[in-house]
């Protein structure tokens, strides 16, 4: 598991080798890797499946996630620029590069380091990015957390087949903008059928969504976990791989639109809020996302508590036991 935090940007990934690759004493083939680059200020989530039928599946995906991460932290500003099929040309020819010489180093070919890819970046002027290429599915969620699939592999020549990087002319899917994405969710095939459906997200997916905004690696790595156990225990047998990418400055505006029987579930507040007291919350999770930490009695004030530290003390209480919010020598933190 692993989680950076820089301003306001926050990712996360974990995976888990599958049922099948235990019994048969292999490692996971999954790849996930995140990343968080100053100038410009931006965060990215790779994602890799290593084809099971290849020699090097494991070592091609770590190599496909490596590269790719480095291209596009690297070189944001210019591949934005780059027209669709100029960007799809540059990203796979640096990894085709780097699994070429991989392959001459193994004595093979490059195809028995075949791997799948799903990437995504936010730039903290509301700039994004994503690609994919083979199984796994593409989550987003606009500026209120509302999350929707915007990438998924098609089936279309048989249920088992699926195309890598390494696969001439292999069909991608691609998108870019700006302002209107504010958190995403990558996944592996392995949990994909559980947690899509249609053409949609499940509840549990929509949840993992939610959390990225507020959480932390602790509660995602348990949450995380769990959630692959589960699956686990009804079929799963697959590699199960995700990555987490939010950013928090969205926090509050997210809040007042998680449903209210999530906001017990998530948060542990049994008391049902009325709008306006969730506007005040938001307002609190703005704040705290740009300005890092507030007073009691800057929180008491954005409360509407009358510099009332105790009262203020007791509203927060949930989001300090949930893991959201931290108390420290007098001022509140975002965790």
């Amino acid at each position: 598991m692993e989680v950076k935090q820089n301003s306001f940007f926050l990712t996360a990934s974990y995976r888990e080798a599958g049922v099948t690759h235990l019994e048969n004493y292999h490692d996971c083939e999954d790849a996930v890797c995140t990343g968080i680059c100053q100038k410009p200020h931006l965060a990215v989530s790779v994602l890799c499946d290593g084809a099971g039928s290849c020699q090097y599946a494991e070592k091609g995906a770590e190599i496909t996630a490596d590269t790719v991460r480095e291209v596009l932290t690297e070189r944001f500003e210019a591949l934005y620029h780059m027209p669709e099929e100029e960007f799809a040309e540059y990203l796979l020819r640096c990894v085709r590069n780097r699994l070429a010489d991989e392959a001459e180093m193994l004595r093979c070919e490059t195809k028995e380091l075949s791997a799948t890819l799903l990437c995504a970046v936010l730039a903290s002027d509301g700039r994004y990015l994503y690609f994919h290429i083979g199984d796994g599915i593409i989550a987003a969620a606009d500026c209120q957390g509302r999350s929707r699939l915007v990438s998924s592999y098609q089936h279309e020549i048989a249920p088992n087949y699926t195309v890598f990087v390494t696969t001439e002319n292999a069909k991608y899917y691609y998108g870019k903008g700006q302002g209107d994405i504010s958190a995403f969710l990558l996944m592996s095939d392995g949990p994909e059928p559980s947690l899509s459906y249609g053409g949609f997200l499940t509840s549990r997916a929509k949840l993992l969504v939610y959390m990225s905004y507020f959480f932390k690696e602790d509660r995602l790595e348990a949450e995380l976990q769990a959630l692959t156990g589960y699956l686990k225990k009804h079929g799963m047998y697959d590699d199960a791989s995700y990555a987490l990418l939010a950013d928090r400055r969205f926090a509050g505006e997210v809040f007042q639109n998680i449903p209210d029987n999530w906001i017990n579930l998530l948060f542990g507040m049994s008391e049902k809020k009325s709008k306006s007291q969730k506007k005040k919350i938001a307002d609190l999770l703005e704040v705290l996302a740009l300005e890092d930490s507030v007073s009691e009695n800057e929180a008491a004030d954005i409360l509407h508590q009358h510099r009332d530290k105790n009262r203020t003390y007791r509203k927060l209480l949930c989001l300090m036991e949930s893991g959201v919010l931290i108390y420290q020598d007098g001022r509140y933190y975002f965790r």
